[in-house]
């Protein structure tokens, strides 16, 4: 696996932008550290084959004890199709006081399909929605009506035109 990112300017003196820190057995990133030296972690789920939280400002050693839940609940949810469980809980895990001074964002998915929700550290989250082909058909962004209620509304629709 890679283990870094190497920059040359003009003057041909190399630099570390990115260095890759940790993989997992089925080479998933695990955990990068910029050269700056902040590290971002990323959680894998749905079996290990989804990325399904990505956290700037900690090291992975430090977020895998918190994050078993919400693994757990995107490996239930290949087999009972609980999203909304899995939404509540990522949700959950963004608020942990241990990572209060982090960047979160956190993606489900149809795992035949693609990503359904990214929510990222504004916590403005957008659903995305297919058609019966599986083809992307709406991205759709929380906000709140005049009553406070959380809505969805539209920001891009997708048509798709076939000619025979």
């Amino acid at each position: 696996m890679p283990s870094s990112v190497i920059s040359t300017d003009l003057s041909n003196t190399n630099s570390t932008e990115v260095t890759y820190d940790q993989y997992d057995l089925k080479g998933n990133l695990q955990q990068y550290t910029t050269k700056d030296g902040v590290a971002t972690t990323i959680i894998w789920g749905y079996n290990s084959t989804q990325p399904i939280a990505k956290i700037t400002g900690i090291s992975y050693s430090l977020v895998i004890g918190l994050a078993a839940e919400i693994i757990a609940a995107s490996n239930a949810y290949i087999n009972l199709g609980t999203e909304q469980s899995l939404i509540d809980k990522l949700d959950t895990f963004r608020k942990n006081s241990a990572l209060q001074n982090t960047q979160i964002t956190t993606y489900t998915y149809d795992p035949l399909v693609g990503v359904t929700s990214i929510t990222p550290p504004s916590g403005i989250r957008e659903i995305y929605l297919y058609d019966s082909a599986n083809r992307l058909k709406e991205i759709k962004q929380q906000e709140k009506d005049a009553a406070g209620n959380l809505i969805y509304k539209t920001v891009k629709e997708f048509k798709y035109n076939y000619k025979h």
